[in-house]
């Protein structure tokens, strides 16, 4: 965790987080492998709006998705601004796999992209509404059966992933929030398009921010 002086007041200095997101990759086999088995789950964000596809609450594993519009706290934009538009909607076609259910296929052909965004550029998740120190997961949820968006991204400016499973891939990442927002910036590397189809947001716990006392 990097870390520099945030103010000195009464005697002590207190440290500023960086933002420091450790990935992991897993394949979508089931209901609980999109939601993952630690943390309590404070958001689950379709980007694409699921009453499109059903007329009842899309819920897995007892956690019920939102479409981000009408949810409020998650945005999604591009880094040129106006000039490329953010699109969403049921047009990711869902794998054809029996051992998934039919909400998870509902959830996976959900989804949000830029399709005609310039490869420097980013499409960028903002998280609004979660507590500084706080420690999280956030799971993002990749799955295009029609093979159209990128496969290869760099998050952040971070290290560059490859998005491995056929049937859907999530990116599992844990942080300690340095304030009360989160924006992931995902860049395409592949000359595909940027997408996403969905975040779940856990939290694990509260790290208090390291405090330097002065004596004497």
């Amino acid at each position: 965790m990097g870390a520099r002086i945030r103010n000195v007041s009464g005697g002590s200095i207190k440290f500023r987080r960086k933002l420091n997101i450790k990935w992991e990759l897993e394949e979508i086999t089931s209901e609980s492998s999109v939601i993952g088995d630690d943390g309590t789950v404070e958001k689950a964000i379709a980007f694409g709006d699921p009453l499109t596809l059903t007329k009842d609450p899309l819920i897995l594993n007892d956690t019920e998705f939102f479409y981000f519009r009408r949810e409020g706290s998650t945005s999604i934009s591009s880094s040129t601004g106006r000039l490329h538009k953010v699109v969403d909607g049921p047009f990711f076609k869902s794998f054809n796999q029996s051992d998934i259910s039919e909400r998870s296929k509902i959830l996976t052909s959900l989804g949000a992209w830029i399709p005609n965004l310039p490869n420097e550029e980013e499409l960028i998740v903002k998280v609004d509404d979660i507590a500084a120190d706080g420690v999280y997961e956030i799971r993002c949820i990749f799955s295009d059966g029609k093979s159209a968006g990128s496969k290869d991204i760099s998050i952040n400016s971070g290290e560059r992933l490859v998005l491995p499973f056929d049937g859907g891939t999530v990116l599992k990442g844990q942080f300690i929030s340095p304030e009360s927002s989160l924006k992931l910036a995902i860049k395409s590397n592949d000359q595909l398009p940027p997408f996403i189809n969905a975040i779940v947001m856990k939290r694990l716990g509260h790290a208090p921010r390291t405090t330097a006392r002065f004596t004497g």
